[in-house]
């Protein structure tokens, strides 16, 4: 019942401050519920992790790549950029997602590829987040084909954390997680 917000900029420097001691080979990941890009200060949040932390990454879904925060992010050091892709053709994408969009994902993650490439030169780290349920594990082999054309460079399979008791039937291993 805890009600969703952003974290205020001012909470996430001091966090920051208190990783700047630590050990340089820790990585910053910016996910979790909900949608990264949209918070307003994402950019500088990237920014500032990375001028403590060795790896500074990011998931989403990828609908909001758009050019200008694209740029943003690439010019505040992202090191890697995690997409979710939980199915291969529009079909099964819509099924998961709940969006007919796949088609404008692969395009923004082609944009960031050839941005990143232009900015920086060489290839940009971009990773595919699958998340594994009952009706979309037989897409894992197409994704893999897919992906590689737009760059994808690696691959994090999850199972499904179901939030909802309707969602607990599309877990494929129920002993990875507690039933709601």
């Amino acid at each position: 019942d805890e009600p969703l917000d952003n974290m205020p900029l001012e909470t996430f420097l001091c966090i920051v401050a208190d990783l700047a001691g630590q050990k340089p080979n820790l990585t910053v990941l910016f996910g979790g519920f909900g949608q990264p890009l949209v918070h307003l200060h994402i950019a500088e949040m990237v920014q500032k992790a990375g001028e403590v932390i060795s790896r500074v990454e990011l998931i989403t879904n990828g609908l909001l790549l758009s050019e200008k925060p694209v740029t943003q992010l690439i010019e505040a050091g992202l090191k890697t950029l995690w997409v979710f892709l939980d199915g291969a053709s529009p079909e099964s994408y819509v099924n998961v997602r709940l969006s007919e969009l796949l088609k404008s994902v692969l395009e923004n993650i082609t944009r960031y590829r050839d941005m990143y490439s232009h900015l920086h030169g060489g290839e940009p780290e971009i990773g595919a987040v699958f998340v594994a349920m009952k009706r979309n594990i037989d897409e894992l082999p197409n994704l893999l084909n897919l992906s590689t054309r737009v760059g994808i460079l690696g691959y994090m399979v999850t199972n499904i954390l179901p939030y909802t008791p309707e969602m607990c039937e599309a877990v494929l291993n129920h002993r990875s997680i507690e039933r709601i």
